[in-house]
């Protein structure tokens, strides 16, 4: 079996568009000085100036130094061990996202193919880090690309990297000269006066004051998974977003949350516009607790001067305790038959997704552990850079670790080899046996959709081992693409349907799927941003994801 080491380079036309962390352009700006930056031979994306075989834009790519000759980030080719699977290992800068990386298999060096069908890749691993205001962060990830298709004539196969300008460079361009950039929706979200003003409305206002519905919930949930990843180039906004989920936090003592839900400007009703219509109840209260923690630590993280966190660590802690920790299922009647071949029932463990000191419902869902998972996870990343390794933080840690045993132990199915979308349980009609449900294939949302929020919140094994991991989103991955409906338009997906449900782009890019990324922002595009087919665009959710696919 051989491995091809030859790296082709194919240019889009599109110009390299602002990323989260850095983009071609930028980068050039840093390792050039002015005279070599405007020397093409030097500096241009094909240029070699330290002739080390890699060009100006694969030094990008894979975070090498372009004036330094050091061949050890050339991608290297292997068999896996024990299924002798060829695999090629290669960095890719982790927030470069006026790139994609498309890995692409042979068996004879005429035909390749590329996408998950043909490779399976993994950028689980963390490769090159940078230190900032004294906290390490993450800027490139070590992937490793596993070909699925078998060998041709005499064991021969070859792999090979593409690194291309991404087109989603060129749709961050046209949105933002159509006035529909990420931060342009988000600001197109803020509720502009009264006692309300700066709140964050679920939907973008129409500018058409007729147009506008008669009021527009302030969504919490929401707004945390928006501003996630606002946190780098909005952070007096998410500041301020923080200071009043706290102040409009319930002080009854449950540490609860409600929607305020607020009159829009419009000439449908009288009313004053702009004011407090009633407080609608949160539709869970551990995703919300979840979101909130896990923006808060990623605020303390890039501004690790800013005495905010230190100042309100407390009320964070209270949300985490309330909220999470003693909402975990650990009653005897929340115990549960996995299959009907079980001889007793499994403890639980999951968190329930409201607190049943104020509601009868006891659902422990896949979606919500995972952002409960998530947030404690980042939230003792983030108390020990002000408290040390303190009896708090090994407290919430070892209730991190006790979800993420719950959400494999009860959630992952090993017949389907997917998620299960919750623990709710249904009738075995030969065991007679209310059991835990299967993964299923409809509806959409919740037992397909759900099957993305391992990967998209880095969730781990419960083992730590990393193979086994990165199995499991391939094998939900899978399970997406088998049972999602069509990647373009149609009637799978009703007009009648509010979000655009870019995390399936995201986790798509993250398996190589270049094609399905780009069907599915053309289609967005077109449908959800303002002026789409859907008139009220896209809800405030899925902004975030846009940013995250076409950058700042």
């Amino acid at each position: 079996m051989k491995t091809s080491r030859h790296l082709p380079l194919v240019l889009a036309l599109a110009l390299a568009s602002a990323a989260h962390g850095i983009t071609y352009d930028q980068w050039k700006a840093q390792v050039f000085t002015t005279p070599e930056a405007q020397n093409s031979a030097i500096s241009g994306d094909l240029a070699d100036p330290d002739k080390d075989g890699m060009n100006n834009l694969l030094e990008y790519a894979l975070n090498s130094a372009p004036k330094s000759a050091n061949t050890a980030r050339m991608p290297i080719g292997s068999r896996a061990g024990g299924s002798g699977a060829l695999t090629l290992q290669y960095t890719r800068h982790r927030e470069a996202l006026d790139l994609d990386y498309v890995v692409e298999v042979s068996n004879d060096l005429v035909t390749w193919s590329g996408g998950f069908a043909n490779v399976w890749t993994t950028d689980a691993v963390s490769a090159d880090t940078v230190t900032v205001s004294g906290v390490s962060q993450v800027v490139t990830d070590s992937v490793t690309a596993n070909s699925q298709v078998p060998a041709g004539a005499g064991a021969k196969q070859f792999m090979r990297l593409k690194v291309i300008r991404s087109p989603r460079a060129g749709i961050n361009n046209s949105i933002t000269a159509d006035g529909n950039s990420p931060t342009a929706m988000l600001t197109g979200c803020f509720i502009p006066q009264g006692s309300y003003m700066g709140y964050i409305s679920n939907y973008i206002f129409d500018p058409v004051v007729t147009n506008r519905p008669g009021n527009s919930p302030a969504n919490w949930y929401f707004a945390n998974v928006t501003l996630y990843h606002f946190v780098e180039t909005q952070p007096a906004l998410v500041k301020a977003h923080l200071n009043r989920y706290l102040a409009y936090k319930l002080t009854d003592g449950t540490h609860r949350i409600k929607d305020p839900d607020i009159y829009s400007n419009n000439t449908l009703y009288a009313v004053n516009y702009w004011t407090l219509f009633m407080d609608v109840n949160a539709d869970s209260d551990d995703a919300y607790a979840g979101t909130v923690l896990r923006l808060a630590a990623k605020y303390h993280r890039l501004n690790p001067t800013d005495p905010w966190f230190s100042q309100n660590k407390q009320a964070l802690k209270d949300i985490a305790y309330y909220n999470i920790v003693t909402q975990t299922k650990s009653r005897e009647e929340d115990k549960v038959y996995l299959k009907a071949s079980d001889s007793q029932k499994t403890f639980n463990g999951l968190v329930r997704n409201y607190q049943l000191v104020s509601s009868s419902a006891n659902v422990g869902y896949l979606m919500d552990n995972v952002q409960a998972w998530a947030g404690l996870n980042e939230f003792a990343d983030a108390l020990e850079m002000v408290e040390g390794n303190s009896a708090d933080v090994i407290y919430f840690r070892a209730w991190r670790d006790s979800i993420l045993s719950a959400i494999h132990r009860i959630l992952w199915d090993d017949v389907n080899q997917a998620w299960r979308p919750d623990d709710t349980t249904s009738l075995d009609q030969v065991a007679n046996k209310h059991v835990i449900k299967s993964a299923q294939g409809s509806p959409f949302y919740s037992p397909v959709h759900c099957q993305l929020f391992p990967e998209l919140h880095g969730m781990p094994d419960v083992s730590g081992n990393t193979q086994e991991t990165q199995r499991k989103y391939n094998m939900a991955w899978k399970w997406v693409v088998t049972h999602m409906p069509n990647w373009t338009l149609d009637a799978s997906w009703p007009l009648s349907d509010q979000f655009s449900h870019l995390e399936i782009a995201v986790i798509a890019a993250k398996h190589g799927e270049k094609q399905k990324v780009d069907d599915f922002l053309n289609m967005a595009r077109g449908r959800w941003l303002p002026g789409g087919a859907v008139v009220r665009g896209t809800v405030l959710e899925q902004i975030g994801y846009w940013q995250w696919l076409v950058g700042h």
